[in-house]
């Protein structure tokens, strides 16, 4: 079952049940994660306010997708995105609005009992999203840990998994087209866990709300300012944990796929490694 546990003015849901975990690995705790700072001006931190509804996972691997998500805007970014420009039109809110804190599936759990406490999984949601773009490579103050919405920059990254650290400005605009981001911090490396989760982002079927080019609507990316080990993250919903759980990534990304203020599914820009000195 869920257990809400109040934390500020978000909700934060503990897993438990009895569905099956796939492939468990121990793992210690990250070290402490720094301020979460994206690449100056515009950035200010967004207030968060009240709680958003519950995350009900379904309870197989497999989950119960859920479809497309947010409405469209009607000045969404150009298919391509590698412009820097792009999207400069777009209004400043984020638009996820009530659906922000709701999640999807039916009656369920996320995964078993082991594997919340050997990965100690937690859910986040956060509600009344808003967004701005800034400049890119500009400083920008998220108000939580990883972010799951706010000012971002008019690029977003390209649908693939990064061997470095994708600035977080780049990686929120992806969470506003609805998709979902992976993100770990092993300072002493864990290969064994980015090559399962790679797999598991293989394991996924093709999404065809995308482009022919794009296959999955998922970044994975490692981020040292991260406070977790391991995070998913979309529009305004964050998933936490010790270590890599298959189970708990598949049935996040089936809760919450296309769930951004903006539901579309080109590709952004291939982030190189300097995109911010």
């Amino acid at each position: 079952m869920f257990e809400e546990r109040p934390h500020g003015s978000r909700t934060r849901w503990t897993l438990a049940g009895l569905a099956l975990p796939l492939l468990l690995a121990r793992c210690a705790d990250a070290g402490d994660g720094g301020a979460v700072l994206a690449g100056g001006a515009g950035g200010t931190p967004v207030a968060q306010s009240g709680s958003a509804g519950a995350l009900a996972g379904a309870g197989e691997m497999g989950g119960a997708p859920t479809g497309g998500g947010g409405a469209a805007d009607s000045t969404q970014d150009a298919g391509s995105g590698g412009d820097s420009t792009a999207g400069a039109a777009e209004g400043g809110a984020g638009g996820a609005g009530a659906g922000a804190g709701a999640g999807a599936g039916a009656g369920g759990e996320l995964l078993g009992a082991a594997g919340n406490r050997e990965c100690d999984v937690q859910l986040e949601s956060f509600t009344n999203p808003s967004a701005a773009h800034v400049s890119v490579c500009s400083l920008i103050s998220y108000p939580m840990n990883p972010p799951v919405y706010g000012d971002h920059y008019p690029v977003w990254a390209a649908y693939k998994s990064y061997p470095f650290a994708v600035p977080l400005g780049f990686l929120v605009h992806d969470l506003e087209h609805g998709a979902i981001v992976l993100l770990y911090n092993c300072p002493e490396g864990c290969a064994d866990e980015v090559a399962a989760a790679q797999g598991s982002i293989d394991a996924l079927p093709a999404d065809p709300r995308c482009t022919d080019d794009v296959k999955h609507q998922v970044v994975m990316s490692p981020d040292p300012s991260l406070p977790t080990r391991w995070a998913a993250i979309s529009w305004g919903h964050s998933l936490s944990a010790a270590c890599f759980l298959p189970s708990a990534f598949r049935t996040f990304y089936d809760a919450n796929l296309a769930h951004g203020g903006e539901d579309t599914c080109a590709n952004g820009e291939d982030i190189g490694a300097d995109a911010c000195p």
